[in-house]
């Protein structure tokens, strides 16, 4: 098998790329989810989630 220099770095700066994006999302979903249950709607709890309020 060759090896590519540099493809183990770069696939794993994909990786962690691809994980900080997944962390991001459910963090998101869970944020949405704390302020649907105080009452706020869900499009408006989306939007004050990405804006990180």
């Amino acid at each position: 098998m060759v090896e590519i220099k540099g493809f183990n770095e770069a696939y794993n700066n994909m990786l962690a790329i691809e994980t900080m994006k997944k962390i991001k999302k459910q963090a998101l979903k869970r944020r949405i989810a704390e302020l649907t249950e105080q009452g706020i709607d869900k499009e408006t709890a989306k939007v004050m989630a990405e804006c990180g309020l």
